[in-house]
């Protein structure tokens, strides 16, 4: 069979609206120059024109150049349109055969990775020799296509035969649907992705804890180290977290406290965006210290402000000047929501991306019943003891990230 374009480009058509009969004018012009892609973009802008929606000539040049471009399974929706625009019989007979071509001599094949969104670069090669020139000219067009960057999975009409992709053994029977499984090996033979290995992230920003009980607090540096694994369609990520954080002292300016870390997990799923851009929703849960929660804190002996034990409240419950104010370390237990936003390229045995996240928490902070505070200058060691010893808070982070999968 000869499937003729230019019988398309040539065949007389009713009058139609100046934009279909712009767009179709234009789509020639590209063919001629070989500029495929541009006709296809004039032709499809086309069909959301009020004249376009209701062209055949529109339909069936945009199925013959998507033939062209070895997309079967759009030639063939775009051919059936076509057809069912139609209103003269002798006109489709062009179109018709395409849409019964296709077919006769073309399957479904799915091709399954490991992880969504995958990229990788398909070597594609036929074990027996293709007789139909067109199947030929179809095969020759869609084997380079597929040997760039292809996101997976992907479902492709294919023409009928027995294959070799990426080393793995394939047959496509006509009007059948097929399942390739693209393993781990298969694919790495040709190029990783971003997603489908482990990755080490790394990210830094500023992060702020607000609530009445943390308004000492300032807003901090925080460093986060973290291994992402993706578990299925499911990527699960274990991180460390540093926050150089300063707070306030009553009398002695901003303080800092090296005991500002933690360490979590989070489980999410990516959801690719188009190519290399990639969005994670993620849910998780991190266990740490929060210093610099401050108490006011009265003396047992209320003739001498200086002797202990002290008993502590809230700042705000207390009553008059406080004998000793006390910064405390809290345990804190922070659930949190997290938006990634990344932008990756893959390599052969490797991958890398930026991006940023934005995170939401909940600090449900503890302080110890009885401790000890150390005084500044003097290294004294204080006694002293509270019942005010929850508090809530809210936090948001916003970090920059770097990725490196491998």
């Amino acid at each position: 069979m000869r499937l003729l374009l230019p019988l398309i480009l040539l065949c007389s058509a009713p009058v139609f609206a100046a934009d279909s009969d712009h767009a179709i004018s234009q789509a020639k012009h590209f063919v001629k120059k070989g500029w495929l892609s541009d006709a296809v973009q004039e032709l499809e802008k086309a069909t959301q024109t009020e004249s376009g929606r209701t062209s055949f000539e529109v339909h069936a040049m945009l199925a013959q150049i998507r033939f062209q471009q070895a997309d079967a399974q759009k030639a063939y929706d775009t051919g059936q349109r076509a057809l069912e625009l139609s209103t003269d019989p002798g006109e489709t007979s062009e179109i018709r055969r395409l849409v019964e071509f296709i077919d006769d001599n073309f399957g479904t094949l799915h091709l399954i990775s490991p992880y969504p969104g995958m990229e990788a670069s398909l070597e594609i090669e036929s074990e027996l020799p293709i007789l139909d020139p067109e199947v030929e000219r179809f095969y020759t067009t869609l084997k380079e296509r597929l040997n760039e960057k292809t996101v997976l999975p992907l479902s492709l009409r294919f023409p009928a035969g027995s294959y070799q992709i990426n080393r793995l053994q394939t047959v496509v029977n006509p009007g059948k649907e097929s399942t390739l499984n693209m393993s781990m090996g298969a694919l790495g033979a040709s190029g990783l992705s971003a997603l489908q290995v482990s990755r080490i992230e790394f990210s830094m920003g500023t992060g702020i804890v607000a609530s009445e009980r943390t308004n000492n607090l300032r807003p901090s540096l925080d460093l986060q180290f973290s291994i992402s694994q993706p578990i299925g369609a499911w990527i699960a990520g274990a991180q460390f977290d540093y926050s150089i954080r300063s707070f306030s002292v009553e009398g002695e300016g901003f303080q800092s406290d090296p005991l500002s870390y933690s360490a979590g997990i989070r489980f999410g799923r990516e959801i690719m965006l188009g190519g290399p851009l990639a969005f994670r929703p993620s849910l998780g849960y991190r266990f740490g210290y929060l210093p610099g929660i401050a108490l006011a804190c009265e003396s047992s002996d209320p003739l001498d402000p200086f002797t202990g034990p002290y008993t502590c409240r809230v700042p705000g419950d207390a009553d008059g000047e406080p004998d000793l104010r006390v910064y405390a370390i809290a345990r804190a237990h922070i659930p949190f929501a997290e938006l990634a936003l990344d932008y990756r390229r893959s390599g052969k045995t490797s991958a890398v991306g930026l991006g940023i996240k934005v995170i939401g928490e909940a600090v449900a902070g503890g302080i110890r019943e009885q401790d000890k505070a150390i005084v500044e200058g003097s290294g004294e060691e204080v006694a002293y003891s509270t019942t005010a010893t929850s508090f809530t808070a809210a936090s948001i982070r916003m970090l920059a990230n770097f990725s490196f999968a491998f």
